[in-house]
């Protein structure tokens, strides 16, 4: 990849982008990513993400786990996981510090939710003996999820750790009470709301995310006309896992308070 400054000089550059104003980027991508990941109408706003690229750390784990700081004592965690039910698709979790508002923390593997749940009870449970507090968890209830929220359930003998119930009005802005269900439902109702919240934080900065993989996939979030609508969604051959599980931990970043502190 060359940018375009390796042809052209900064008043060619400046005339252009005053002449064709949002489609600049498009026509004169200045990194890689606006050059090939995005080629439809982005839905979260381009010069945002492209400062949020820029503040990218390097991974300090391997394999499943993206590690970018460790927690500390005192710090309330909240991890929402966006769940597969295979055939190539991805499992994974945003582990959010509600104190520090960023994204230390995602799990990420090729792999269905019944792999991914016993290395998300560890995780939980080693964030407790950090941090002195119950983070609390959410799964998407499509896709095995319902079942995967059972497991943990049963798996938090040392109560370590909170697993999250619906809330009673989820899906409109006045979310209050917790129902019987376990996990998020992500459907009509609660899709465009909780894609429209995370956009504002995104665009806004309000969140801070070092993960560039998590980045790259809002790069190719667009949004698309159907039939009746316009509907946010991966570009064709794209993941959106980590977008929706960063749309979930958000969602939750609203409702859920530490209840203890060791």
């Amino acid at each position: 990849f060359y940018a375009p400054t390796w042809e052209y000089d900064k008043e060619f550059l400046d005339k252009k982008e005053k002449e064709l104003g949002k489609l600049y980027k498009q026509e004169f991508p200045m990194t890689p990513e606006e050059a090939f990941i995005a080629s439809g109408d982005l839905y979260f706003d381009r010069q945002a993400l492209s400062e949020l690229l820029a503040e990218t750390k390097e991974n300090k784990s391997k394999g499943v786990w993206r590690e970018y700081r460790e927690f500390e004592k005192g710090e309330f965690v909240i991890c929402f996981a966006d769940t597969a039910a295979g055939g190539g698709d991805f499992c994974a979790a945003q582990f959010m510090s509600k104190d520090k508002m960023d994204i230390p923390l995602i799990y990420h593997s090729k792999t269905i939710a019944t792999t991914m749940t016993p290395e998300v009870h560890r995780k939980l449970e080693e964030i407790y003996d950090l941090t002195g507090i119950r983070p609390v968890v959410a799964y998407e209830r499509n896709n095995g999820g319902f079942f995967e929220m059972d497991r943990l359930a049963i798996l938090n003998r040392n109560q370590k750790y909170i697993i999250y119930r619906t809330k009673m009005n989820q899906g409109t802005k006045y979310k209050d009470g917790e129902g019987p269900k376990l996990g998020w439902s992500t459907n009509s109702a609660t899709r465009p709301v909780m894609l429209q919240m995370i956009k504002e934080a995104v665009d806004n900065k309000l969140i801070r995310i070092y993960d560039r993989p998590t980045i790259n996939e809002m790069f190719s979030f667009i949004e698309v006309h159907t039939t009746s609508q316009w509907r946010a969604q991966a570009e064709k051959s794209a993941h959106d896992d980590l977008v929706m599980s960063l749309a979930g931990v958000w969602q939750m970043y609203q409702t859920e308070k530490p209840l203890n502190i060791r």
